[in-house]
């Protein structure tokens, strides 16, 4: 009974070892890379199936029977890419990390930074040869794209139709895609970003407004945190019927080649909708692509009764005045300090 009852235990052994190395150690039929996609709220049966359908894993019941058996285990849903060659161990643990975006050979990764105009996205999709010119252009000012706030857009007296709606942001261009494709992704974006905070804000002014300001707030602040400030600026400007007096307003009609650097008294006074020197109110157009924090700003500005303000005496924001005599204070103040460095 002793020889039978060890021999019992040697067998239960060797049944449970192997039954071990088996759920470790089998694979698929494939050693290829695959791309296997896990839905949202998809379940340990589920998984298993998808898993068994790509020949990952041989068996679906194998593999759901040996995860069962694993102590918190919290798969993610999203792009995972494994292969046959993993031992089911090996596949839970990458399934249950947050899966990294999954960028197909040949792709582009380009980004558009916030505050860049029309012409410096034309110039930067160009320089990495993604795009031609003159057919990127005509969509731009032509192209039929299937968004509401695209098809509500003023165009009268506009430089280019689509300033300030190509929403900043990192991109992943294939070699695929047309001039068409990486315009409609851009307006994408900013439908995805923009329309949910514009329809959860729902200010008084009309998005394109609201891009405008945004656009102006965008090239004249230093920092984050002057934004709503500086647009609470413009606003009580608009308000008490000042001229809003943008020096970027007017530098956008110029060719980025030929933009000043500062503005001569000529210059603002050049006839043009966009001067904001010589017409009240928001120019005709955006002047840039404003980022995100901008668009808030424009629709969340910063109440307050400042009416000026000129860059402080390191560069770093701007220095705030209700009247125009503290304005010219403060940028005396500027200039004497500069003069003291020998700028």
């Amino acid at each position: 009974m002793k020889k039978l009852l060890t021999l019992l235990i040697i067998i239960v052994v060797i049944i449970a070892v192997a039954t071990i190395v088996f759920f470790v150690s089998c694979r698929g039929g494939s050693g290829e890379d695959v791309v296997i996609t896990i839905p949202a709220g998809a379940g340990l049966n589920q998984i298993s199936e998808i898993l068994s359908r790509e020949n990952i894993v041989s068996s679906a019941r194998s593999f759901r029977r040996y995860a069962s058996n694993q102590n918190n285990i919290m798969f993610q849903q999203g792009d995972h890419v494994l292969n046959g060659n993993m031992s089911y161990a090996e596949i839970i643990e990458v399934l249950q990390r947050i899966p990294q975006p999954i960028i197909p050979d040949g792709t582009e990764r380009v980004t558009i930074p916030e505050g860049f105009e029309l012409r410096n996205i034309v110039d930067r999709l160009y320089s990495r040869g993604l795009i031609d010119r003159d057919r990127f252009m005509r969509e731009v000012e032509n192209g039929v794209f299937d968004f509401d706030f695209v098809r509500a857009i003023p165009t009268a007296n506009r430089i280019h139709r689509l300033e300030g709606y190509l929403f900043p942001a990192t991109y992943d261009i294939l070699p695929t895609h047309t001039e068409w494709d990486i315009i409609n992704m851009m307006l994408q974006a900013f439908e995805s970003n923009v329309i949910p905070v514009y329809n959860r804000i729902n200010p008084t002014q009309t998005l394109d407004e609201i891009v405008i300001m945004a656009s102006i707030v965008e090239r004249e602040a230093v920092n984050n945190a002057e934004r709503p400030t500086i647009a609470g600026v413009f606003y009580n400007r608009i308000r008490i019927g000042m001229l809003l007096q943008s020096c970027a307003t007017v530098k956008y009609t110029f060719d980025l080649g030929t933009r000043p650097a500062v503005l001569s008294i000529a210059q603002t006074r050049m006839d043009s909708p966009y001067n904001t020197y010589m017409h009240a109110g928001l120019p005709v157009g955006p002047i840039a692509s404003p980022g995100l924090l901008s668009l808030q700003a424009a629709m969340e500005w910063e109440t307050h009764d400042y009416i000026y303000f000129t860059a402080n005496i390191d560069g770093t924001g701007h220095v705030f005045s209700r009247t125009l005599a503290e304005h010219n204070a403060a940028s005396r103040e500027r200039e004497q300090a500069h003069r003291n460095r020998g700028q």
